[in-house]
């Protein structure tokens, strides 16, 4: 199950095109959207974050190692430094971590999936840099190594639970989609919760819509851009289970309305240094 939305202009949509989010039972990163039809470069940007955290973690650990024994360390070595260890492979790491959530719909377990090359590379760097560093601080660095690699299985774990519980969350959405019973619905309420994950603001709202018994309202987490804030009196879909009242809701934007953002999205931004 993929994301059904298009552009105006007939192109594929790109995940910014996708909010705002909604749930009743997630919050914030863990709330699952449809994961996007885009090219899959998960794999390859695995491969090279991993490739570049590895010499990352060895040249800096030999470095400061050098640098702690007094020797003189050329100026070339500390920008390549800085360059490597610093900003690619920080950059391939979030190119990682977008890939994931366009591939699966959701950005927790799509941060644990690109953490994972990062802890690995970390440790083999480490432990490369291990051999070269003699007595109890070599040892330290080998223990380091071993921690790394301990990490980096515990967060693949968590990824794979992750990754399961998206699968079964979408299979719920399409479920609902083909079977349960759609109602037009309205945001009575959008309250901004000071709180942003991966910089996207998180509300909750209050969504009124139109059921066999009269109207009701249900509180929902919401999660979008800065830019794409929903007003009060916006138009959404709430697709119900049949003859479950009880049952969670999908709550979904309703796209075929001319949404109004709030223009004031300066107010949504997330302050430098959180």
């Amino acid at each position: 199950m993929t994301c059904e939305l298009t552009r105006v202009d007939g192109t594929a949509p790109t995940w910014e095109d996708t909010p705002p989010h909604f749930s009743i039972s997630e919050k914030g990163n863990r709330i699952t959207a449809s994961p996007l039809e885009a090219p899959n470069m998960l794999g390859f940007l695995i491969g090279v974050s991993f490739v570049l955290w590895a010499p990352a973690a060895t040249a800096g650990t030999l470095y400061f190692h050098s640098a702690s024994q007094g020797a003189d360390v050329a100026w070339f070595w500390v920008g390549a430094l800085i360059l490597l260890y610093t900003f690619v492979p920080a950059v391939i790491t979030d190119l990682t971590s977008d890939e994931a959530r366009d591939r699966i719909g959701q950005r927790a377990t799509a941060n644990r999936i690109a953490a994972i090359p990062m802890i690995a590379g970390l440790g083999v760097g480490l432990a490369i840099a291990a051999v070269w560093v003699d007595g109890a601080v070599g040892a330290m660095i080998a223990a380091a190594s071993v921690a790394s690699s301990i990490a980096a299985a515990a967060v693949a774990v968590a990824a794979l639970w992750g990754i399961r519980y998206t699968r079964k969350r979408h299979a719920w959405m399409a479920w609902l989609r083909r079977h349960g019973t759609r109602s037009p619905g309205v945001l009575r309420e959008v309250k901004f919760l000071r709180r942003w994950g991966a910089g996207q603001p998180q509300f909750r709202v209050v969504v009124e819509y139109a059921t066999a018994a009269g109207p009701r309202w249900v509180t929902a987490n919401m999660t979008t851009t800065t830019r794409r804030v929903p007003k009060p009196g916006a138009a959404v879909v709430v697709t119900s289970q049949p003859h479950d009242s009880t049952a969670e809701p999908l709550i979904e934007f309703d796209y075929t309305r001319e949404p109004e953002f709030d223009r004031d999205f300066t107010k949504y931004e997330q302050p430098s240094g959180n």
